[in-house]
Protein backbone atom coordinates (compact mmCIF):
# COMPACT_ATOMS: atom_id res chain seq x y z
CA UNK A 1 0.00 0.00 0.00
CA UNK A 2 1.31 3.43 -1.01
CA UNK A 3 1.00 6.24 1.51
CA UNK A 4 0.64 9.77 0.23
CA UNK A 5 2.19 12.79 1.92
CA UNK A 6 -0.25 14.66 4.14
CA UNK A 7 0.18 17.89 2.12
CA UNK A 8 -0.97 16.09 -1.02
CA UNK A 9 -4.02 14.64 0.78
CA UNK A 10 -4.92 18.09 2.18
CA UNK A 11 -4.61 19.62 -1.30
CA UNK A 12 -6.89 16.93 -2.76
CA UNK A 13 -9.62 17.80 -0.23
CA UNK A 14 -9.71 21.50 -1.11
CA UNK A 15 -12.91 22.73 -2.71
CA UNK A 16 -11.06 25.06 -5.05
CA UNK A 17 -7.91 24.29 -7.00
CA UNK A 18 -5.27 26.94 -6.54
CA UNK A 19 -2.70 25.93 -9.15
CA UNK A 20 -3.76 28.37 -11.90
CA UNK A 21 -5.13 31.84 -11.17
CA UNK A 22 -6.91 33.97 -13.75
CA UNK A 23 -6.55 37.75 -13.50
CA UNK A 24 -8.62 40.08 -15.68
CA UNK A 25 -7.72 43.60 -16.74
CA UNK A 26 -10.59 45.56 -18.32
CA UNK A 27 -9.65 48.79 -20.10
CA UNK A 28 -12.66 50.85 -21.28
CA UNK A 29 -12.18 52.97 -24.39
CA UNK A 30 -13.01 56.09 -22.36
CA UNK A 31 -10.00 55.42 -20.11
CA UNK A 32 -9.25 53.89 -16.76
CA UNK A 33 -8.36 50.32 -15.82
CA UNK A 34 -10.26 47.78 -13.74
CA UNK A 35 -8.31 44.80 -12.40
CA UNK A 36 -10.44 41.84 -11.30
CA UNK A 37 -10.00 38.30 -10.01
CA UNK A 38 -12.52 35.63 -9.14
CA UNK A 39 -13.07 35.18 -5.38
CA UNK A 40 -10.30 36.79 -3.30
CA UNK A 41 -8.19 39.92 -3.76
CA UNK A 42 -4.49 39.49 -4.55
CA UNK A 43 -1.53 41.77 -5.18
CA UNK A 44 0.76 40.79 -8.05
CA UNK A 45 3.40 42.90 -9.79
CA UNK A 46 2.53 45.88 -7.54
CA UNK A 47 -1.07 45.82 -8.80
CA UNK A 48 -4.15 44.95 -6.74
CA UNK A 49 -6.62 42.60 -8.43
CA UNK A 50 -10.01 43.00 -6.72
CA UNK A 51 -11.88 39.84 -5.81
CA UNK A 52 -15.33 39.63 -7.40
CA UNK A 53 -17.55 37.22 -9.28
CA UNK A 54 -16.13 37.07 -12.81
CA UNK A 55 -15.95 34.31 -15.38
CA UNK A 56 -15.13 33.81 -19.05
CA UNK A 57 -16.77 30.74 -20.52
CA UNK A 58 -17.82 29.11 -23.79
CA UNK A 59 -14.36 29.20 -25.28
CA UNK A 60 -13.48 26.76 -27.98
CA UNK A 61 -14.32 25.72 -31.47
CA UNK A 62 -17.34 24.22 -33.23
CA UNK A 63 -17.08 20.96 -35.14
CA UNK A 64 -16.93 22.91 -38.43
CA UNK A 65 -13.82 24.78 -37.25
CA UNK A 66 -15.41 28.14 -36.45
CA UNK A 67 -14.37 29.70 -33.19
CA UNK A 68 -16.99 30.19 -30.49
CA UNK A 69 -17.10 33.72 -29.13
CA UNK A 70 -16.53 33.57 -25.38
CA UNK A 71 -18.86 35.20 -22.85
CA UNK A 72 -17.68 37.43 -20.00
CA UNK A 73 -19.97 37.25 -16.98
CA UNK A 74 -19.38 39.86 -14.31
CA UNK A 75 -21.08 40.61 -11.01
CA UNK A 76 -23.10 43.83 -11.12
CA UNK A 77 -23.80 44.57 -7.45
CA UNK A 78 -26.45 47.27 -7.07
CA UNK A 79 -26.22 47.93 -10.83
CA UNK A 80 -22.68 49.34 -10.54
CA UNK A 81 -21.84 48.65 -14.21
CA UNK A 82 -25.33 49.38 -15.60
CA UNK A 83 -24.62 53.07 -16.22
CA UNK A 84 -21.38 52.27 -18.03
CA UNK A 85 -23.21 49.76 -20.24
CA UNK A 86 -26.11 52.17 -20.94
CA UNK A 87 -23.70 54.96 -21.93
CA UNK A 88 -21.69 52.60 -24.16
CA UNK A 89 -18.48 53.17 -22.21
CA UNK A 90 -17.69 49.45 -22.21
CA UNK A 91 -18.19 49.04 -25.99
CA UNK A 92 -14.90 47.88 -27.51
CA UNK A 93 -13.26 47.77 -24.08
CA UNK A 94 -10.18 45.58 -24.01
CA UNK A 95 -10.21 42.50 -21.76
CA UNK A 96 -6.89 40.84 -20.97
CA UNK A 97 -6.80 37.53 -19.14
CA UNK A 98 -3.56 36.69 -17.36
CA UNK A 99 -3.10 33.00 -16.45
CA UNK A 100 -0.64 32.88 -13.57
CA UNK A 101 0.44 30.01 -11.35
CA UNK A 102 -0.41 30.55 -7.68
CA UNK A 103 3.25 29.98 -6.83
CA UNK A 104 4.22 32.84 -9.18
CA UNK A 105 1.71 35.17 -7.52
CA UNK A 106 3.02 34.24 -4.06
CA UNK A 107 6.62 34.81 -5.20
CA UNK A 108 5.63 37.94 -7.22
CA UNK A 109 7.23 36.42 -10.34
CA UNK A 110 6.45 38.07 -13.68
CA UNK A 111 5.60 34.81 -15.48
CA UNK A 112 2.21 34.39 -17.14
CA UNK A 113 0.29 33.64 -20.33
CA UNK A 114 -2.05 36.22 -21.75
CA UNK A 115 -5.18 36.30 -23.95
CA UNK A 116 -6.83 39.45 -25.26
CA UNK A 117 -10.40 40.16 -26.38
CA UNK A 118 -12.64 43.15 -27.09
CA UNK A 119 -16.10 43.56 -25.55
CA UNK A 120 -18.59 43.71 -28.41
CA UNK A 121 -22.07 43.85 -26.96
CA UNK A 122 -23.93 43.18 -23.73
CA UNK A 123 -25.94 39.95 -23.86
CA UNK A 124 -27.63 40.21 -20.49
CA UNK A 125 -27.92 43.01 -17.95
CA UNK A 126 -29.68 43.16 -14.60
CA UNK A 127 -29.02 44.44 -11.07
CA UNK A 128 -26.89 41.44 -10.12
CA UNK A 129 -24.89 40.53 -13.23
CA UNK A 130 -23.87 41.62 -16.70
CA UNK A 131 -22.80 39.34 -19.53
CA UNK A 132 -20.87 40.44 -22.62
CA UNK A 133 -19.93 38.79 -25.88
CA UNK A 134 -16.18 38.90 -26.43
CA UNK A 135 -14.44 38.91 -29.78
CA UNK A 136 -10.88 38.49 -30.84
CA UNK A 137 -9.09 41.80 -31.42
CA UNK A 138 -8.74 40.89 -35.12
CA UNK A 139 -12.44 40.00 -35.47
CA UNK A 140 -14.47 42.89 -36.84
CA UNK A 141 -16.08 44.47 -39.87
CA UNK A 142 -13.55 47.22 -40.38
CA UNK A 143 -10.48 44.99 -40.02
CA UNK A 144 -8.75 44.16 -43.31
CA UNK A 145 -5.67 41.98 -43.59
CA UNK A 146 -3.11 43.34 -46.03
CA UNK A 147 -2.85 41.37 -49.26
CA UNK A 148 0.45 39.85 -50.20
CA UNK A 149 2.29 41.93 -52.75
CA UNK A 150 3.71 39.95 -55.67
CA UNK A 151 6.31 42.43 -56.86
CA UNK A 152 9.99 42.34 -57.86
CA UNK A 153 12.63 41.55 -56.64
CA UNK A 154 11.01 38.57 -54.82
CA UNK A 155 8.99 37.76 -57.95
CA UNK A 156 11.12 38.71 -60.96
CA UNK A 157 8.58 37.50 -63.53
CA UNK A 158 6.01 40.11 -62.35
CA UNK A 159 6.12 43.50 -64.02
CA UNK A 160 4.54 46.67 -62.72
Amino acid sequence: MVTLPQAQIDDAHKLQADGMVFLYKVTPTAGGIVRLKANDTVTWQSQTWEGTAIQIDQRGQNSDGTLVRPKLTLANPLAAYSTLVAQGLLDNAQVIEYSVLRAHIDANTNTYTMRTWKIRRPLQLNRTMVQFELRDVLDGQAFILPARAYIPPEFPSVSL
